[in-house]
């Protein structure tokens, strides 16, 4: 019996491990959240016309937006930019979890909409399949500081 926990506590060690360290590639993971096909599911959350949540519209440049976000953004603790780039109006950020430092990853595109911009928004889980309301509640966080900052400027 003893023998078995022992295996299993191993097993465990060796998934958390491989959760933690596995690499990160940005061609899989630095998506477009327009495409139609992208369905969130029980380990997403999406910002867009058809998804958990509307896209949400600024009154600023799509490339000026992204760049306000991304410093909103990497003020998370255990997040850093894994792609993209604010000219090209998409960056992918990947955020570990505090204390097992799993990764999620948050795609956001800024949509220009005549003289605004829409944040297109996709957030989600690479190995749990739970995390709407996490991911949920990291992005509102994101652009509440957004919205306070560009009051702000």
């Amino acid at each position: 019996m003893r023998a078995l926990a022992l295996l299993l506590l191993a097993v465990l060690a060796i998934a958390l491990s491989y959760a933690r360290l596995a690499p990160s590639d940005p061609k899989t993971w630095n998506i477009d959240p327009t495409d139609p096909a992208i369905k969130p599911g029980p380990k997403g959350y999406l910002l867009r016309a058809n998804g958990d949540a509307p896209a949400p519209v600024f009154d600023a440049a799509p490339g000026m937006l992204l760049e306000v976000l991304e410093d909103v953004a990497l003020m998370t603790p255990g997040t850093e930019r894994l792609a993209g780039d604010p000219l090209r109006r998409q960056l992918t950020f990947l955020s570990r979890s505090t204390v097992l430092g799993l990764p999620d990853y948050t795609t956001v595109q800024a949509v220009a909409i005549g003289a605004r911009t829409s944040l297109v928004v996709y957030a989600r889980s690479r190995f749990l399949p739970m995390g709407k309301a996490k991911h949920k509640a990291r992005v509102d966080g994101w652009l509440k500081a957004l919205e306070s900052r560009l009051e702000a400027a």
